[in-house]
């Protein structure tokens, strides 16, 4: 996923392509790890999206051809494309910083009490869960919707 431009035209198309209640799995570097927020906060960028010098040393950075997204992206991307999110995992959960997360999945609770959108706190329950705190890589697993309100037409100007 990190490698696409038009993350949307992407999910544009892919509703476009799959069948009612077909499978989508979708793999990607994890940027909203805890040890990816703290480098993020110390450097500047996340370590797996992180800028490359150039040969040239009087250039700035290259350019990166990664497109940095995170799981709330993708979350809203497959909802607004009529997709169900499944499943949410990691197959590497890292130790690093693993003492934070009961304080942050603590602090995401909070959240949980005052909020009665439950869009909202199903999208909480996921940020809070130890794959998406902890976890170096995701792999979402979901499923295509039959049918949705407010379904998105194909739009091939997206694609450009």
């Amino acid at each position: 996923m990190q490698y696409l431009k038009n993350h949307e035209a992407f999910f544009l198309e892919t509703n476009r392509v799959l069948a009612s209640e077909g499978c989508l799995v979708i793999s990607f570097p994890n940027v909203l790890t805890l040890s990816e927020r703290v480098n993020f906060l110390r450097r500047g960028w996340f370590s797996c999206f992180r800028p490359v010098k150039g040969n040239n040393p009087h250039k700035e950075w290259a350019n990166v051809v990664y497109h940095v997204f995170s799981f709330v992206k993708i979350y809203q991307l497959l909802k607004k494309n009529g997709f169900k999110i499944l499943k949410v995992f990691s197959p590497d959960i890292s130790k690093k910083n693993g003492w934070l997360y009961p304080l942050i999945k603590g602090l995401y609770s909070l959240g949980l009490l005052f909020d009665r959108d439950t869009e909202k706190i199903r999208l909480i329950k996921w940020l809070m869960s130890r794959d998406l705190l902890c976890g170096d890589h995701l792999i979402v697993y979901s499923k295509k919707i039959k049918r949705f309100q407010g379904e998105i037409l194909w739009q091939p100007e997206l694609l450009k």
